[in-house]
C-alpha cells in the first residue's frame, strides 16, 4: 500500500468551503440549550485545527470582526493561500500558523471555541491524542469544541469499497491515474453483479456516492492511508480520558429521532438515562457514518431539558416551504412544511403554521422570539394586551420541536442579509473573491451555494455598491454581448431581456443571503 507524501495537502490541494456546522454562534445556541454559559459569540477566541486554506476561519473572521481566530495546519501551501485571502479582504483579527498539531502546544486556555473539522480520521492515533490535549489545555472553563471524525457502523461500508480501492491502485503513482483506475474498478465490480444481488445495490450506492466528489477529495479521504473511522462510545472514552465530556452533535437534529418509526423511538426512550448508549444505538439504526460531536470541560454541568426561557431569548430563521399554502393558518386543517434535506413538519395548530409562514415569508432574515410571537399574534387577530402568556410558552414548544426535527435553526448571533435588494446592492466580498474563479460561493449564513448559470457569478463581482440598476445592467448588456461572440454564438432571442435576467438574478441573490445590502 502507497503512503501519502508528508506534503501532500501541499502536492493536490484538497477542495475546502466553510463548514456551517462549525460556526461558533451554532454551537452557542447548543451550549444554551443544554444549560451553558458560553462566550458571546460577537467577541470570542476561535481557534481552528486543520484549518487548510482558510475557508471557514476567514468567513468567520469577516463575519464577526470582534472576535480574533487562529487557523492551524501542517500544509505551507494552503497557509500561504489563506494569508493572501486574509490580505485581500483587509482582515485584521485572523492569524494563520503553519505548525504540526502533534507538536503544538496553547500556552493556556485561551479560546472559547475550537474547531478540528476533517481531521481527526485522517492522522494517526497519538496526533488524535494531540488533539484531545489541546482541546483540554486551550478551551476556557465555558468554552466548547467541535469535533468531525467518520464514524462507524456507516463506514463499514465505505472501507471495504475504499480497501478494494487502495489494493487496486497500490502500483500506480500519479494521483489523476489513481482515481480514475479507483472509480472504474468500482464500476466495474457493480457491472459484474447480477441485478437482483444486493453486492450490487451497494456497490451501485459507493458509486453514486463518489461520482460527484472531486478528484482531490477522494485522493485524500478514500486513498489517503490514514483513515481512522470509529465508533462513538471509542471517541467518547477517549475524550473522557481528556477531561471533555459530550456536550451534542453539531446538527442538533441529529440527536433526535423524530424521523424514526415510532417503535424505534419507543425503545430509544428507555435509554434516556444513558445518554452515550443512546446516541450509539442511534447510530446503528441510522448506520451513520460521519459524526460532527460537541465537547466540553467535564465539570460542566449540563442540563438535557432546554428550557422555554432559552428559546425566548433566540432568533429563528427557516428555509421552508409550504407544500399547501391554501390551508388557512387560523383554522384546523392540517398544513405541511418542507426544508432542504428532507425536514418535514405537519400541523394542524393555528400558532404553528401562522409562525412557519411568517418564517418562510422572512427568509433568509432570521426573527427574534418575541418579534415572531407578535407577527403570529398579529396573523391571527388576537390582542397583545389581552393576550394570556401560554401563546409564548406554546410557541417555544412548538420552535424547539421544529429545531429538533432539523426544520428551523436558531441563532444567537444571527447572520444580517439583506431584507430587499437596494438601489446600489452590495454583495459579500468573500463571496465577490470566490465568484472571478468559480460557481460555489460562501453565503452570509456560512453555508456553500453553487450558482446554476454562466451570467450571475459575473454579476456578483460587479456588486460593490458602486452601480445602480442602470449601470449594472449596462455592464451585465457587454458581458452578455461578449461572451456570445466568444462562443461563436448570438444571443438568443425571444428570451428574458438583461434587464430582467439582472433582476431575477439581483432577487435570487438576496434569497439565498449572498447581499449585505
Amino acid at each position: 500500500m502507497q503512503d501519502t507524501p508528508p506534503n501532500s495537502y501541499d502536492e493536490v490541494r484538497y477542495p475546502v468551503h466553510a463548514v456551517l456546522q462549525a460556526h461558533p454562534e451554532r454551537l452557542a445556541v447548543i451550549a444554551k440549550l443544554m444549560g451553558m454559559n458560553p462566550a458571546p459569540v460577537e467577541s470570542c477566541r476561535v481557534m481552528e485545527l486543520g484549518c487548510g486554506a482558510g475557508a471557514t476561519t476567514i468567513a468567520l473572521a469577516h463575519a464577526l470582526p470582534e472576535s480574533s481566530f487562529l487557523g492551524i495546519d501542517s500544509a505551507a501551501a494552503p497557509i500561504a493561500e489563506a494569508r493572501s485571502f486574509a490580505r485581500e479582504l483587509g482582515l485584521r483579527n485572523i492569524e494563520f500558523l503553519q505548525a504540526d498539531i502533534a507538536d503544538w502546544k496553547p500556552v493556556e486556555r485561551h479560546f472559547d471555541y475550537i474547531i478540528a473539522h476533517g481531521v481527526f480520521s485522517w492522522v494517526p492515533h497519538e496526533v488524535q491524542e494531540s488533539i484531545f490535549t489541546i482541546i483540554r489545555a486551550g478551551l476556557k472553563p465555558d468554552g466548547v469544541a467541535f469535533v468531525s471524525y467518520n464514524a462507524y457502523p456507516g463506514w463499514h461500508r465505505v472501507r471495504m469499497v475504499r480497501e478494494m480501492m487502495l489494493f487496486h491502485v497500490r502500483q500506480i503513482e500519479d494521483y489523476v491515474e489513481r482515481v480514475a483506475q479507483a472509480r472504474g474498478l468500482i464500476r466495474f465490480l457493480a457491472d459484474s453483479q447480477s441485478e437482483e444481488d444486493p453486492y450490487r445495490a451497494l456497490l451501485q450506492h459507493e458509486l453514486e456516492r463518489l461520482e460527484p466528489r472531486s478528484d482531490e477529495a477522494l485522493i485524500h479521504d478514500e486513498l489517503n492511508p490514514a483513515n481512522m473511522p470509529l465508533y462513538f462510545h471509542e471517541f467518547m472514552r477517549r475524550a473522557a480520558g481528556h477531561g471533555l465530556q459530550y456536550l451534542g452533535e453539531a446538527d442538533f437534529h441529529e440527536m433526535h429521532a423524530r424521523r424514526l418509526p415510532e417503535k424505534a423511538q419507543e425503545k430509544l426512550a428507555e435509554l434516556e438515562h444513558d445518554l452515550h448508549a443512546k446516541e450509539q444505538y442511534l447510530d446503528f439504526i441510522k448506520c451513520r457514518r460521519f459524526r460532527q460531536t460537541l465537547l466540553c470541560h467535564q465539570q460542566v454541568p449540563l442540563s438535557r431539558s432546554p428550557g422555554r426561557d432559552c428559546i425566548m431569548a433566540l432568533h429563528i430563521s427557516a428555509q421552508i416551504r409550504s407544500t399547501n399554502p391554501e390551508a388557512e393558518a387560523k383554522t384546523t386543517e392540517n398544513a405541511e412544511f418542507q426544508a432542504p434535506g428532507g425536514a418535514r413538519v405537519t400541523t394542524n395548530r393555528p400558532l404553528a403554521k401562522a409562525a412557519f409562514r411568517r418564517l418562510e415569508e422572512a427568509w433568509p432574515q432570521a426573527l427574534h422570539f418575541s418579534d415572531l410571537l407578535s407577527d403570529v399574534r398579529r396573523a391571527l387577530c388576537k390582542n397583545p394586551a389581552t393576550e394570556r402568556q401560554g401563546d409564548a410558552g406554546e410557541l417555544a414548544d412548538i420552535l424547539l420541536a421544529a429545531y429538533s426535527a432539523g426544520a428551523v435553526t436558531m441563532h444567537s448571533c444571527p447572520p444580517r442579509p439583506a431584507a430587499e435588494v437596494s438601489p446600489y446592492p452590495v454583495a459579500s466580498p468573500i463571496a465577490r473573491l470566490q465568484a472571478r474563479s468559480g460557481r460555489k460561493v460562501t453565503t452570509l449564513r456560512l453555508s456553500m451555494v453553487q450558482i446554476a448559470d454562466e451570467i450571475t457569478p459575473h454579476l456578483l463581482t460587479l456588486l460593490d455598491g458602486t452601480r445602480n440598476r442602470e449601470q449594472l445592467v449596462e455592464e451585465m448588456s457587454r458581458f452578455v454581448e461578449a461572451a456570445g461572440a466568444a462562443a461563436g454564438k448570438r444571443v438568443v432571442e425571444g428570451g428574458p431581456s438583461v434587464r430582467e435576467t439582472v433582476e431575477a438574478a439581483l432577487e435570487e441573490l438576496r434569497r439565498m443571503a449572498l447581499l449585505v445590502r
